[in-house]
């Protein structure tokens, strides 16, 4: 089974400096909805390379209709990673820029995002489960935490 994250970006109301909302749902290729899956996004660095200065991370989870939302996603390099009961983590690195003074859609300042991170079904092959370790090991490297075996 694979699955998609799709996200709306929106701009939050009332915030001193611009932060921006991630939106979207988490569904299998069938279009079933992914129900209580973890959703992750950390902040890697700054836009253009620097230390990045506000919250680094930010995790949800979906509910019975696969949707999630995320409040306070800055632009900068973010690693965005799901995990659900039964399935393989995935993960997606990408770029995020936002620009107040450009709309990008007729209904305001709204961008939808794709984000195409596919999560299989860990009961599918017998070297999955070795390989969903294997990918937590190296995200919680990439994020700095340590494993002791």
């Amino acid at each position: 089974m694979a699955a998609a994250l799709v996200g709306l970006i929106l701009p939050a109301a009332g915030a001193a400096q611009m932060t921006h909302r991630l939106k979207g749902f988490l569904r299998t290729e069938a279009g079933a909805p992914i129900a209580n899956a973890s959703i992750r996004a950390d902040a890697l660095s700054g836009f253009r390379g620097e230390p990045f200065a506000g919250q680094k991370d930010f995790t949800v989870t979906s509910i019975a209709t696969g949707e999630w939302n995320l409040l306070g996603i800055h632009a900068g390099l973010w690693m965005f990673s799901t995990t659900a009961p039964d399935m393989l983590p995935a993960v997606l690195i990408l770029p995020v820029k936002f620009s107040q003074r450009q709309q990008v859609s007729a209904i305001g300042n709204t961008l939808t995002w794709q984000l195409p991170l596919s999560a299989a079904a860990a009961k599918d092959h017998p070297m999955l489960s070795v390989a969903a370790q294997l990918l937590a090991a190296a995200i919680d490297d990439l994020r700095g935490i340590s494993r002791v075996q």
